[in-house]
């Protein structure tokens, strides 16, 4: 099969698809000063930043693009298509139909849609829902005359992905868009030419958008969509209130050794990384007692410290707190220089101690999972293990 480059997402989630999905955002908490941020990058349309060292494309494009982006809450879908020119005009019309066939049946439900003749749909893998491989025709071919056999182009790939989705659906579009016509080598787009640019889709949810891109694909600038971007505000914090994650610290400079490194116990067996997670660790043997190390896109949804630690107590069977009830609930503790929040959640039959931390525009979950007795149990042991922890970047997976 070949396979045209994708851009790259997080693989590295907590909870495989609760951390994905987190807790909706509340009007009562405001928003921090690492969302601000990012919302004003975002809303600004900024894409990805071509390589300083990378040449100004010539000649004519080299790839064509199809993409589209459909809503859903809390998740927005991705769908994306980037083939050589000459490749992305025999199945263009193809992939078109296919984005009109996508529909959402819920707000929280995962798309469904109609694949075309000849297309084969493999099953999850990492951050996608699903990777489609659509067939090239050949020059004789029609839609009805599919080459077989060893004469038939190999397959290209259709990538799906949904990551959380942004309170300005408008904004998040932009972003995303930019990003994409970033690894396209393309200027960004404002809003008002992207409004002439894009087209709705037939059966998706209002809001939701094809678009189409040619330019000259270049991987080595990617990064991952914009998960829970692009919410403009002017709102200012409060004074005082609950406790919020700390503000972010300066990202590291990117290095090519792995996202942190640390001193773990002994008798911890590390497991490696695995799909949505930088490390996994077994306690002492003990299949069901594991520390799992994850890090999202520090969004809204995702960096609010309220929402994470009531999804983390209903894991373990517990109520959710208020806002009021935060502060005894949590304590400060750092990791590698940057003032995190350390939580308990102790229930009757399980039990999880958990470490938030934001760094660049990534928030990090670290979280000990066990028995009813493994967050007492193992606590010293987590909590000096979090005071090794080095961290070789702020994007874990670039």
């Amino acid at each position: 099969i070949r396979s045209y480059p994708v851009p790259p997402v997080s693989t590295t989630a907590g909870d495989t698809t609760t951390d994905a999905a987190a807790a909706g955002d509340s009007s009562a908490d405001q928003p921090t000063a690492l969302e601000r941020r990012l919302a004003a990058l975002q809303a600004a349309g900024q894409p990805s930043q071509q390589p300083s060292n990378s040449p100004a494309p010539s000649g004519e494009p080299t790839h064509r693009m199809l993409a589209a982006i459909v809503r859903g809450e809390p998740q927005a879908w991705f769908f994306k298509f980037t083939a050589p020119v000459e490749d992305a005009e025999k199945v263009a019309s193809g992939v078109n139909a296919f984005f009109d066939s996508i529909a959402i049946g819920a707000a929280d439900a995962e798309p469904t849609w109609t694949l075309p003749p000849g297309w084969q749909a493999d099953g999850p893998r990492q951050m996608r829902l699903a990777t489609l491989r659509v067939p090239i025709a050949g020059p004789e071919t029609t839609a009805g005359d599919t080459e077989t056999g060893a004469n038939a182009p190999a397959p290209a790939e259709l990538s799906v992905i949904g990551l959380p989705a942004g309170s300005d659906w408008q904004a998040y579009l932009l972003a995303n868009v930019n990003r994409w016509r970033g690894q396209m080598q393309l200027p960004p787009l404002d809003r008002a030419t992207l409004a002439e640019q894009a087209r709705p889709l037939k059966g998706a949810p209002d809001g939701s958008v094809a678009i189409e891109l040619r330019g000259w694909f270049n991987d080595a600038g990617m990064r991952a969509p914009f998960a829970g971007a692009g919410r403009p505000t002017t709102r200012q914090p409060p004074a005082a209130g609950p406790p919020r994650l700390p503000a972010a610290a300066p990202a590291a400079p990117r290095r090519a050794a792995s996202a942190m490194t640390s001193d773990p116990p002994e008798s911890w067996v590390d497991l490696g990384q695995r799909p949505m997670r930088v490390k996994t660790y077994r306690i002492d043997a003990t299949p069901t007692a594991e520390v799992v190390v994850s890090a999202w896109p520090a969004a809204a949804q995702m960096s609010k410290l309220l929402p994470n630690i009531n999804r983390w107590r209903g894991q373990v069977g517990l109520p959710n707190l208020t806002a009021e009830e935060l502060g005894p609930a949590t304590e400060p503790v750092e990791i590698d220089g940057v003032d995190s929040v350390l939580t308990v959640c102790q229930g009757a039959e399980r039990s999880m101690m958990a470490a938030v931390s934001v760094r660049g525009d990534k928030v990090w979950f670290f979280k000990l999972t066990g028995g009813a007795e493994a967050a007492s149990a193992h606590r010293d042991r987590f909590v000096q293990w979090l005071g090794t922890i080095r961290m070789n970047t702020g994007n874990p997976t670039e």
